[in-house]
């Protein structure tokens, strides 16, 4: 039996949409608004329903589950009737029936002012996940309908969802500075696994390291939360049951690594703040890194195998600016400056030594 790609996709794009609903909703009561939109998404297909019961166990928002469980309907005598209509065109209904069939009519007449967008509470914002992504050695702007903006990185790929209550970033990889226009009753997320990034109106980059999440902040303050705590890593930990946890605040000229628990805070100044984000113009600064790290840097933005078999020469400090996508400018700055030797191997494949 085979499966069909769009069945595929399609899978995928309801699990990121509950997950985004249920960061949406994380930590605050719904509104009856929220609950309304809510349960015409589970309404669309049982896998709806299976995904957000699934998310909300994982969030630890089973409260709720258990709000949209208690809602019921309002219990009317079954033998009352109405007469609706006149004279010959009259006809007698029980009123089960006809709160069934004016239900009907009002959610026709709904539909309608909904789509035209005279209900919608989401006009103007989408409401389906759009992804977006960058190949090695590229970068793309992205501008969003609340007049955020994103600039994207080399090799990243992420997704964006609008709804009444949030605006959400799933980065699934990859690197991405937001500016984010100020909205207190749309808080901006970014969701890189586990792990998130909430701001109102600020503006900062997201990168994923590894397992780890680099964040930058170059304008106001963003709070960074986990779901992978201490605990729920355990071997015996039941990790459906798991909360997310707070883990610190970051303010501009800040720079900080996390994962599980924060594992590095750096403040910056300001040239090393417009260093740190000078990708964005396409440049990569260096100021006194060793040749491994450079180097490290390099091959993000080039499909190239860069070896140093020499220790010391990996610990060489480089500086400099250089222009992403010119590699071959760089070695050859490398060989006039550093007393360093590129051998090229093949178009693919470079070895830096000392030079003789």
């Amino acid at each position: 039996m085979t499966t069909n790609r769009n069945d595929i996709d399609s899978e995928r794009s309801v699990k990121h949409e509950a997950a985004a609903w249920i960061a949406q909703l994380n930590g605050g009561d719904p509104s009856k608004k929220d609950l309304l939109a809510l349960e015409e998404w589970m309404s669309r297909s049982p896998r709806h329903q299976a995904e957000i019961k699934n998310y909300a166990k994982l969030w630890g928002q089973l409260n709720l589950l258990t709000i949209l469980s208690e809602k019921s309907p309002v219990d009317v005598p079954a033998k009352r009737s109405v007469k609706v209509g006149s004279g010959q065109y009259g006809w007698a209904m029980p009123v089960p029936a006809l709160v069934a069939f004016l239900f009907v009519c009002v959610i026709a007449l709904g539909g309608g002012l909904y789509s035209a967008g005279f209900l919608n509470p989401n006009a103007g914002y989408t409401t389906q996940q759009i992804a977006y992504s960058t190949e090695i050695g590229s970068q793309k702007s992205v501008e969003l309908p609340d007049g955020s903006s994103i600039r994207m990185n080399t090799d990243t790929r992420l997704t964006v969802q609008y709804s009444s209550v949030a605006r959400i970033v799933n980065l699934e990889r990859g690197e991405a500075y937001f500016q984010v226009a100020k909205n207190k009753d749309r808080p901006f997320q970014v969701l890189v696994g586990a792990r998130q990034v909430h701001a109102v109106g600020t503006a900062f980059s997201v990168r994923l390291i590894d397992s780890s999440v680099e964040v930058t902040v170059s304008e106001g303050r963003i709070r960074m939360s986990s779901l992978l705590t201490e605990e729920n890593l355990l071997p015996e930990a039941d990790f459906t049951s798991s909360t997310p946890v707070v883990l610190g605040e970051l303010s501009a000229g800040k720079k900080a690594v996390f994962d599980r628990e924060i594992e590095a805070v750096e403040d910056m100044s300001q040239s090393e703040l417009e260093n740190e984000l000078s990708w964005r113009d396409g440049i990569v600064v260096f100021s006194g890194e060793p040749l491994s790290e450079a180097v490290q840097e390099i091959s993000r933005y080039a499909l190239l195998n860069i070896e140093i078999p020499d220790p010391e020469v990996r610990l060489i400090r480089i500086g400099g600016r250089f222009r992403i996508g010119q590699p071959e400018a760089m070695f050859d700055v490398f060989e006039s400056t550093f007393g360093l030797r590129v051998i090229r191997i093949s178009p693919s494949h470079v070895v830096i030594s000392k030079a003789d």
